[in-house]
């Protein structure tokens, strides 16, 4: 909701979990079972696993995140057949790396995107905070 300019319908994690794996063959076992899945709609696949992708943009945040809907009779019942939830599926060994420290990072760089510039948020970190990002 920060990034989003007040527009709540960009929203796609409110309902999110967590899968944790040993290895990248299980993350794309399971990433195919999902895609599989007859009542799971994927919406969007977000791969910050892959090796292009930027340790500036996430963070040294590293995973695949599923945006999904669950369209099935018990979610149709409740009307909730729409809601996109995200499935992050997530490899330990760059789980265990993850620090109270380096999350507010994380924090501080997606708000970024749509929000204040970069500086602006700055401003507000702890001296060492600060100096890891500048």
């Amino acid at each position: 909701f920060r990034c989003y300019d007040g527009r709540v319908a960009r929203l796609l994690d409110c309902c999110r979990q967590r899968i944790v794996f040993d290895s990248v063959a299980d993350v794309l076992g399971c990433l195919e079972a999902v895609m599989a899945d007859m009542e799971l709609h994927v919406v969007r696949v977000k791969n910050s696993l892959r090796a292009s992708g930027s340790a500036v943009e996430s963070a040294g945040y590293r995973h695949v995140a599923v945006n999904l809907q669950i369209q099935c009779d018990g979610t149709s019942r409740l009307g909730v057949e729409n809601h996109i939830c995200e499935l992050q599926l997530a490899l330990r060994p760059l789980l265990e790396l993850v620090t109270p420290e380096s999350h507010r990072r994380y924090l501080v760089l997606r708000s970024c995107r749509d929000g204040p510039s970069v500086a602006a948020l700055l401003r507000g970190l702890p001296g060492r905070l600060h100096r890891g990002l500048a």
